[in-house]
């Protein structure tokens, strides 16, 4: 009996990362779009779901996992065949070490500090300042990621076909193009692997899904 899958999203969150990987492998699931533009909303969210009161969640079967990685690895094994963290056992050691760098260099000390500034400071006066530096690691991160793929000679980061980490990597494209910090000049490769990730159908329909 196939499992009872829920995914709980935010519209061009980190969440796009696992809701593409959902989408491309076939799985049929639930995707819960959420408003935490809503205080009440996501007080229920926070109370009933991910205790968090953050994106993404995975319910299977009723039980919640959270946190990227571990939500990723949990759909991989749902879809084993898609092989998502990698085909052998050393693309799955990248994987892991993809993600890593991805959720704590780029996702919390770089993006986090623009989106979120008073997550750093209680002093208004000081948010500009935590949201520049934030923009500064954001474009050293980028150009970090973009030496990292100059040297791959497959279709995607850890081979031929997409992983979890093609999927959290388009978040960054997403988000960095969304705060100015995007230049297709200066990260060619990046680039490129962008441009074959958003080819694919089941981008283009999670992406109607999160529409803002």
């Amino acid at each position: 009996m196939a499992p009872t899958i829920k995914l709980y999203y935010f519209p061009m969150a980190c969440s796009l990362a696992p809701h593409l990987i959902l989408e491309d492998s076939g799985l049929t699931y639930e995707s819960v779009k959420l408003n935490f533009r809503d205080p009440a909303a996501k007080e229920e969210y926070t109370k009933t779901v991910n205790l968090k009161g953050q994106v993404p969640a995975l319910s299977i079967d009723g039980e919640v996992i959270t946190e990227i990685p571990a939500i990723l690895t949990a759909i991989s094994q749902l879809a084993p065949e898609k092989k998502y963290t990698g085909d052998s056992p050393k693309d799955v050691v990248r994987f892991y070490e993809w993600i890593g760098y991805l959720g704590s260099a780029v996702h919390a000390k770089a993006f986090g500090a623009v989106f979120a500034p008073y997550k750093v400071t209680d002093d208004s006066s000081a948010q500009e300042g935590v949201k520049a530096k934030g923009k500064e690691n954001s474009r050293a991160a980028l150009a970090f990621i973009e030496k990292n793929l100059a040297g791959i000679k497959t279709k995607f980061a850890l081979g031929d076909h997409l992983t979890g980490v093609d999927a959290y990597l388009a978040v960054f494209v997403n988000w960095a193009k969304f705060h100015e910090t995007w230049d297709e000049k200066a990260y060619p490769s990046y680039n490129a692997l962008f441009g074959r990730i958003t080819e694919l159908d089941s981008y283009k329909r999670v992406l109607q899904h999160n529409a803002l």
